[in-house]
């Protein structure tokens, strides 16, 4: 199986991409760690961000792509922009795989379970190798 694990925040979508199974899998260097957004109140600049991401998804043959979900009534420190939403709506809109948006309770609880192996992915990609990792482990259960 190859999962897609992403966490956005601000204008971006982190990403990291998994091959095979919870007990044995591998990162797959794709060369794209994270999209962005530049202008989101401009129809061109959002619609290439579309297009980036599912082109991403179609050529690395993704089949599930796993969420960080945010939560939409948390507030101060917590809250999510509105941009994120955004970019969920945009990514939720993939008919190449299944999006599944999973609750931080839920891969906090599968980090405690079976905590993910160490991993060759840049210091802002960990929230989405875990989500990642989470998702290969409700998908095997």
């Amino acid at each position: 199986m190859i999962v897609c694990g992403i966490e956005l925040g601000g204008s971006t979508a982190n990403i990291v991409v998994l091959a095979g199974t919870a007990d044995d899998f591998n990162v797959v260097d794709t060369g794209i760690t994270k999209l962005e957004i530049n202008d989101s109140e401009s129809a061109p600049d959002v619609i290439s961000f579309y297009d980036s991401f599912h082109s991403f998804i179609r050529n690395h043959n993704v089949q599930k792509i796993g969420i960080k979900r945010r939560s939409p009534k948390a507030k101060g420190k917590y809250a999510s922009g509105p941009l994120t939403f955004k970019m969920e709506g945009l990514i939720q809109l993939s008919k190449d795989a299944e999006v599944v948006l999973i609750p931080p309770n839920t891969i906090a609880a599968k980090l405690r379970k079976d905590p993910p192996p160490k991993a060759k992915i840049y210091k802002y990609q960990t929230e989405a190798y875990e989500t990642a990792y989470a998702f290969l482990r409700i998908e095997n259960a």
